[in-house]
C-alpha cells in the first residue's frame, strides 16, 4: 500500500491492538523481524502518548477553577516528561 494515509479506528480497538502488541513483547514470542513488530509497538505507543497529551491539554483548558487547572497541568507534565498519564 503506497503512500502514507491516515485512517480512523475506534479508541477501544486502538487500545486492544496496543495491548496485544505489548503482550506479544512481554511474552517474548519469536516472530521474524520482517513483520517489524517492535516498530509497530513503538509507533502505537507514540500515538498513545500523543492522545494522552492532547486529552490532558484539553482537561487543562476546560478546567473550571485554579485547582482543577493545576491538577490537569500536573498530569499533562507527567505525560510530556515520559510518564504514562
Amino acid at each position: 500500500m503506497p503512500g502514507t494515509r491516515n485512517i480512523q479506528i475506534p479508541v477501544d480497538l486502538f487500545n486492544k491492538i496496543t495491548c496485544f502488541f505489548e503482550y506479544v513483547k512481554l511474552a517474548n514470542y519469536s516472530f521474524p523481524d520482517a513483520y517489524g513488530l517492535q516498530k509497530i509497538l513503538l509507533e502505537l505507543q507514540k500515538k498513545q502518548r500523543s492522545i494522552n497529551l492532547h486529552n490532558n491539554y484539553t482537561k487543562m483548558k476546560q478546567a473550571k477553577d485554579d485547582e482543577q487547572r493545576r491538577l490537569a497541568y500536573s498530569d499533562y507534565l507527567k505525560v510530556k516528561r515520559g510518564g504514562s498519564g
